[in-house]
C-alpha cells in the first residue's frame, strides 16, 4: 500500500469491492468509453478499509467490470471516521407539477405539510422521503419504512423517464435553486453508516445518486494506465506515486469541472 500523506492509494481486486447503489447505465457507458479513449483511471475509487465498501466510484467499479479489468486504484478510507461525511443528493425533476403531484400520490405521497414541518419530520425519520414544489410539500403515512421510501423513489424515476421528465441531482443544501426554477424535488431521509454498509453487504442497493460522501484530502489525479493493472500493479503504482507533487486543494474548489465539497489531494505527474 503507498501511503501519501494522510492519503492511502493501493491496488484492489474489483471483484472484492461492494458497492451500496445502483449504476446509471448510459453514465456507466461514457465512464468505459472515456477509460478505453484515455488509457488511464483518472482518480481513484474511495472504498471503506474493513469491509471494501464502494463510498465513490460505482459507475468506475461498474466500467472496469464492463471492460473486463480484474483490478481498480483504490482509496481505502477508516468510514467510522468522523472525517468522512455522509450527505444526501436530492432530485430535481424537471416537467408539469400537476402530473408529477398526481404520480406523487399514486406512489404513496399523500399528507401535505409545510416545507419547515415536513423536513423536521424527515431529520426525525417520521417519513421515509418527501416531495415538495414550489407551492406543495407531500410526505408518506407515518410509519412508512425506508424500503417503502426506497419503492416510491424508483417509481417517481421510472415515471421521469416514461414521461420525459429532466432528472438531476443537486447535494442536499442546494434544493433552493431547482426550487426556484420550478423543478420538483424529492429528498430521502438521511442516511447512516450502518444503512450504507447494510445495503452493500446485503445486495439491497440504494437507488443511484442516493448517499453523498464528503472525504477530507480526497485524492484525485492518479492518472493510472490501465494497461499496467495487472500482476506488477502495485509496484507500478508506488514507483509512480513516488514522482508525484502532491497539491493540496481547500473546500469548494472546481477541479476538471467539478465543483468539490471536500480539501483534495492532487498527485500532479505533469
Amino acid at each position: 500500500m503507498s501511503h501519501e500523506g494522510e492519503v492511502k492509494v493501493t491496488v484492489r481486486q474489483v471483484s472484492s469491492l461492494l458497492p451500496h447503489e445502483e449504476t446509471i447505465g448510459e453514465q456507466v457507458d461514457q465512464v468505459a468509453l472515456d477509460i478505453e479513449r484515455s488509457g488511464v483511471q483518472r482518480d481513484p475509487v474511495i472504498v471503506d478499509s474493513d469491509r471494501g465498501v464502494v463510498l465513490d466510484g460505482m459507475h468506475r467499479i461498474a466500467a472496469f467490470r464492463k471492460l473486463g479489468f480484474q483490478e481498480v486504484v483504490c482509496s481505502p478510507v477508516d468510514y467510522s471516521s468522523s472525517s468522512i461525511g455522509l450527505h444526501r443528493w436530492a432530485r430535481a425533476y424537471a416537467g408539469e407539477a400537476a402530473k408529477f403531484i398526481e404520480v406523487a400520490r399514486s406512489a404513496g405521497f399523500w399528507s401535505s405539510k409545510s416545507v419547515t414541518k415536513a423536513l423536521s419530520s424527515l431529520d426525525r425519520r417520521e417519513h421515509p422521503a418527501l416531495v415538495m414544489t414550489g407551492g406543495e410539500c407531500l410526505v408518506p403515512r407515518e410509519g412508512a419504512t425506508l424500503a417503502e421510501g426506497l419503492s416510491m423513489v424508483r417509481r417517481l424515476d421510472e415515471a421521469s423517464s416514461t414521461s420525459g421528465w429532466r432528472r438531476s441531482f443537486v447535494p442536499e443544501d442546494e434544493i433552493d435553486a431547482p426550487l426556484n426554477d420550478g423543478a420538483m424535488v424529492l429528498l430521502l431521509q438521511r442516511l447512516g453508516k450502518q444503512d450504507v454498509v447494510r445495503a452493500a453487504v446485503s445486495g439491497q442497493l440504494f437507488p443511484c445518486k442516493t448517499s453523498l460522501h464528503t472525504i477530507e484530502r480526497r485524492p484525485v489525479g492518479v492518472n493510472f494506465p490501465v494497461a499496467e493493472l495487472g500482476g506488477g500493479a502495485e509496484s507500478a503504482l508506488r514507483a509512480r506515486l513516488s514522482k508525484a507533487r502532491r497539491r493540496l486543494l481547500p473546500a469548494n474548489s472546481v477541479y476538471e469541472g467539478r465543483r468539490y465539497k471536500e480539501s483534495l489531494m492532487v498527485l500532479d505527474f505533469r
